[in-house]
């Protein structure tokens, strides 16, 4: 009867060490190695971002993390490659806070990186330069602090590089200008210094390059203006930037991502007329708007049209406006900052709003 005990005790503690039958993994039973498999690194990121599996965990989803006997690849956000090594890491939305860790640069195959709409503080690691594979960082809408690493110009496949809505300080780093395959760059709100850097124009590929919202001074490079790929730029809400010439083009599309900023900003779902707004139809056919004959936007009335929030900085995106009407929409508020676009405004009428003018 003993020996049968024994032996009833034994199966019973060898099916629970199974894979499928054990405990998950816990923040405090975990450890790092000097060379940490993929594994090992998103455990480190998940106990060191707001997760965990013996409290309350701060992610909003987190299916599969931490659980012994589950692949990586059926993790929430986690995508592998056959041979299970981690090539996209999609966490965005999700409640993440505390640091990037620096430990993700073992991740050496990963191609995009996405944790944006987080938390995370603290400054982005320049470690991520090693990450040669990647095509996509995005780490917008975060508490991001600190400089932009110049080592992301280590990043030679990268496409699509989105650091906006963050506190990002000091200087766009020249350095950036090596990233010849890049075709969206968006730097926008955050509190960016200095010169635009001309080596932005070696960008060839560049199609998008969106850097209002900072503290930018000096004047456009030349070289940046006139690449053939580029067909959208936004300047506006950087005081002492200087706009020299852009191509009609160019322009015209300047005014087109003002306009969206706008719409988007202030409640454009639920005007009472937006017709044709965000599509791709001239912004002639826009509700409100009218176009001097090069199609930049000369007029923009939406008066009565219950635009709601603070006014935002693109109304000065609009570099030639003439006439301005928001009366009547008594949920504006703020202070309307009109920048370039003050040289030619010969019309505003801010009645019934909220809405004020800098002296």
């Amino acid at each position: 009867m003993f020996a049968l005990r024994r032996l009833l005790v034994c199966l019973a503690l060898a099916l629970f060490a199974l894979p499928g039958n054990a405990r998950a993994e816990t923040c405090g039973s975990y450890s790092l190695s000097p060379q940490p498999t993929d594994r090992q690194v998103l455990v480190h990121l998940y106990c060191n971002t707001g997760g965990s599996k013996t409290g309350t965990s701060k992610w909003t989803a987190e299916q599969g993390w931490l659980e012994d006997g589950t692949d990586i690849g059926s993790w929430h956000g986690v995508t592998t490659d056959t041979a299970g090594r981690v090539t996209r890491l999609q966490l965005q939305n999700n409640n993440l806070t505390g640091k990037i860790p620096t430990q993700l640069k073992y991740l050496s195959d990963l191609q995009q990186l996405s944790l944006w709409g987080n938390r995370l503080t603290g400054e982005i690691p320049a470690e991520l330069g090693d990450l040669t594979n990647l095509q996509v960082v995005s780490l917008s809408q975060n508490q991001l602090t600190g400089e932009i690493p110049a080592e992301l110009g280590d990043l030679t496949n990268l496409n699509q590089l989105y650091l906006n809505q963050n506190k990002l300080s000091g200087d766009i780093p020249a350095e950036l200008g090596k990233l010849t395959r890049l075709q969206r760059l968006f730097l926008h709100e955050n509190q960016l210094t200095g010169r635009v850097p001309s080596s932005l124009g070696d960008l060839s590929t560049l199609e998008r390059l969106y850097l209002h919202g900072n503290n930018l001074n000096g004047s456009i490079p030349e070289r940046l203006v006139r690449l053939n790929s580029l067909v959208e730029l936004s300047l506006w809400s950087n005081p002492q930037l200087v706009v020299q010439t852009l191509r009609f083009e160019l322009i015209r599309q300047h005014d087109r991502a003002a306009l969206r900023y706008i719409y988007q900003n202030n409640n454009g779902a639920q005007w009472t007329d937006n017709s044709n707004w965000l599509s791709d139809k001239p912004l002639s056919e826009w509700h409100g708007i009218e176009l001097h004959e090069n199609g930049q936007v000369k007029g923009l009335d939406l008066r009565n049209n219950n635009l709601r929030g603070p006014v935002d900085g693109a109304f000065s995106g609009l570099l030639v406006l003439e006439t301005l009407n928001l009366s009547g929409n008594s949920g504006l508020t703020g202070e309307l900052s009109l920048g370039w676009a003050d040289n030619y405004l010969s019309e505003l009428d801010i009645s019934s709003t909220g809405v004020g003018v800098p002296d």
